[in-house]
């Protein structure tokens, strides 16, 4: 009676370990088929939480923008509002006589959640020539000013007699706080969402 209630005991132990063994495995499916990869070239909305100038900020320096909308990807959340987007001043260069105007180039590399999620990226401030380089009296989303960039302003007479000189110095890029900015990833991104708590 004994070896029956152990062979009976056994049974029932075998039937919950290959249940468990089982579940992990479905787990392992739907953990495998919740990652996601989110390619170059998608955008997202951020805006900024400090004022960022060519004249102040410097090389390595650290920048931090905030999502201002949820990043979604097709129907997945990848981050939500609020989420702190982090990067790095890659190049900068202030306004310079003779018109020569502010540069100002940004890398992020991190997007953290509210919950501490941390989901690594690679992009930059979307521009028209795709660069993510910034100049002065430029929108963020204008192409480069070609004709101010780098070139003298050539003296124009006026009627009044003024004229414009050489020496006029350029624009540094300034934007201010609370300022929108699209973002676009420059590499993809795989992820799995579903590590990450969306329930804000």
């Amino acid at each position: 009676m004994k070896e029956i209630k152990l062979l009976f005991i056994i049974a029932i132990l075998a039937v919950g370990l290959s249940c468990a063994a089982g579940e992990a495995g479905i787990q392992e499916i739907n953990y495998k088929s919740s990652v996601i990869t989110v390619p170059a070239g998608q955008t997202f909305k951020s805006i900024t939480t400090m004022p960022l100038s060519s004249a102040v900020l410097t090389a390595g320096q650290t920048v931090t923008l905030a999502l201002s909308s949820d990043f979604y990807y097709n129907i997945t959340m990848i981050a939500p509002a609020g989420s702190s987007v982090t990067g790095t001043v890659i190049e900068v260069a202030k306004a310079k006589h003779p018109s020569m105007n502010g540069k100002l180039l940004l890398r992020f590399s991190q997007i953290i959640t509210p919950d501490g999620g941390q989901i690594p990226i690679c992009a930059v401030v979307k521009t028209e020539d795709s660069t993510g380089t910034l100049f002065g009296t430029q929108r963020p989303d204008a192409a480069p000013p070609q004709a101010m960039n780098t070139t003298r302003t050539i003296p124009v007479s006026t009627g009044s007699g003024l004229a414009k000189t050489i020496w006029d110095k350029g624009s540094d890029v300034e934007i201010s706080a609370n300022t929108p900015l699209e973002l676009v990833l420059t590499q993809p991104i795989t992820i799995n969402p579903a590590i990450y708590k969306h329930d804000y």
